[in-house]
């Protein structure tokens, strides 16, 4: 089964934060019907643009943060 790691950071220097997550996922032929109507609900428009989705399942979990004292 293919296996992704995901890293999300904001902020720079002494004052920031990050969290990765991986897990195995899978890639579907077609997307869940329910999961294009809520990207377009938030985001007003299908993803036409979009070549594949993707599901993780998140089996390990890591945040950090620093912060300046």
């Amino acid at each position: 089964m293919p296996w992704v790691s995901v890293v999300v950071e904001d902020g720079d220097g002494n004052s920031h934060r990050a969290i990765a997550v991986d897990g195995p996922v899978r890639i579907p032929d077609d997307p869940p019907e329910r999961l294009l109507d809520v990207w377009e609900e938030r985001h007003g428009s299908r993803a036409e643009w979009a070549a594949a989705w993707f599901e993780l399942t998140p089996r390990r979990l890591a945040s950090y943060t620093a912060s300046e004292m």
